[in-house]
């Protein structure tokens, strides 16, 4: 209660402006803009944004999928050491202010760097855009993206998988692709190539469950032919339908049932089954 009071009081004297707050929990959690030196900046505050209850239930699943901790000063922790080591790797991520304002920052919050453009899932469904263009980024994004992911395999890290993967995360600034929202970490990693998976996955459905059946097709198509590593793309399936895991079969199994139930737009499991036809598209026009 005394972080978040303090917080609160810090919000108003700066004349923070929110941007994305989420209305649970403290409803401070998110992120806020403030003015310094006529510039912008971005204030993330991380701060509790469920029930107490659920916040405890999230922090425990997070420990068992071998993430970092759901709590607030946790979160706040793991988006500082994420952003410092995709940094270092050399990879775009908004650069951490230190000392933006004339006081300190209370606990549990970050100063960020305030990116101006588009986010990078706008870009690539945008119609009035030509699709030779918008190819032509989506394929410098895959090479940044596919050597990204050949450093964590290599280097075992799990810092440079973003955890919560969408083009929603990617902002779209001139020739840098910014990425941003990395506050949870993998530290645990039993199959670098399963964790991979699931990061490629989660990038494909923030599109495709906005497309039109045939430009699911055509995005799919082009992902097959911009993005070098063609074996992390075939894994996706082999992650959620033969998983060399008997327990991680089960979880697909039981989770795929449910996502059947509820009816869910794009699941995971439906971008893997499409995906693969698209592997398969590319195979049979290559040995024609």
């Amino acid at each position: 209660m005394k972080n978040t009071e303090q917080i609160r009081q810090f919000l108003e004297r700066v004349s923070a402006v929110p941007v994305s707050v989420s209305e649970g929990g403290t409803g401070l959690n998110g992120v806020w803009t403030v003015e310094v030196g006529g510039k912008r900046v971005i204030l993330k505050v991380y701060s509790r944004r469920r029930s107490l209850l659920r916040a405890v239930l999230c922090d425990i699943g997070y420990r068992l999928r071998g993430l970092t901790s759901f709590s607030a000063s946790g979160r706040c922790r793991a988006e500082r050491m994420n952003l410092e080591a995709w940094r270092r790797a050399g990879f775009e991520t908004p650069r951490i202010i230190e000392t933006p304002l004339p006081e300190p920052l209370p606990p549990n919050c970050l100063c960020l760097e305030f990116i101006d453009g588009p986010l990078l899932s706008s870009f690539l469904l945008d119609a009035a855009v030509p699709a030779r263009d918008r190819k032509r980024v989506f394929r410098r994004f895959a090479e940044q993206w596919a050597r990204r992911h050949v450093r964590a395999e290599q280097t075992g890290d799990g810092r440079l998988i973003h955890e919560r993967s969408t083009f929603d995360h990617v902002f779209l600034c001139g020739d840098r692709f910014v990425t941003f929202d990395l506050e949870a970490a993998y530290v645990r990693v039993g199959n670098m190539r399963a964790v991979i998976a699931r990061e490629i996955c989660g990038y494909l459905r923030s599109v495709l469950k906005r497309c039109s059946e045939e430009q699911i097709g055509t995005f799919l198509d082009w992902l097959v032919d911009v993005y070098p590593n063609r074996a992390y793309l075939a894994y996706i399936h082999t992650a959620l339908y033969r998983n060399p895991s008997l327990p991680a079969r089960l979880v697909h199994g039981t989770d795929r049932a449910l996502r059947r139930l509820r009816k869910q737009k794009m699941p995971k499991f439906e971008v893997a089954q499409r995906l693969r036809a698209a592997l398969l598209r590319a195979d049979a026009v290559t040995v024609s």
